[in-house]
Parts: structure tokens; C-alpha cells; sequence
């Protein structure tokens, strides 16, 4: 089992994201269940992120950012939590 915990920066991680993508890849291969948990964020704007992302470094390539985008529309269409500031009153 994996939980992957989303917040609103997590698509600025390369790590996060290669990380991601190969928790999604075993969850097909096996019954490797995933959880995702969004913090303080929809999964809207998750599957938004995917649209927007921008890798300026040379080990980055077209092919990895193309991957990424998949995977984050991906588990934004899972069922999850969602988690968000609580309100004082």
C-alpha cells in the first residue's frame, strides 16, 4: 500500500512526481493499493498542475514531463482524502 500525500506544491518536485508515476505503475502491475490524501488542495487543481508543467533542466525531457502530467491526471481521478486547514469555530 501507498499514500501519497498531495499538496500544493508537489508538482515542483521532480522526485515527487518520479516517485508518483512509479507507485502508479506497480499499482497496475500488482494489488498494490494506493491511497491519495490531498492537503489543502482539490483534486482539481492536482489534475490542473498537470497541465502547467514546466522543467527548465537539461535532465528533464519532453517524454518524462509527458509521463508526469498522465500520472498526476491520474490520481486525481482516484478516490481519496481530502484534507484541508480546519476552522476555529
Amino acid at each position: 500500500m501507498s499514500v501519497i500525500v498531495l499538496s500544493k506544491n508537489y508538482a515542483n518536485s521532480t522526485a515527487c512526481l518520479f516517485e508518483l508515476q512509479t507507485i502508479l505503475e506497480l499499482g497496475k502491475k500488482s494489488d498494490h493499493f494506493v491511497l491519495p490524501v490531498f492537503y489543502e488542495v482539490d483534486p482539481g487543481e492536482i489534475k490542473e498542475q498537470s497541465k502547467n508543467l514546466d522543467f527548465e533542466k537539461k535532465e528533464v525531457t519532453a517524454e518524462k514531463v509527458k509521463g508526469w502530467s498522465a500520472a498526476l491526471k491520474e490520481v486525481a481521478s482516484m478516490a481519496g482524502m481530502v484534507s484541508g486547514k480546519e476552522s476555529d469555530g
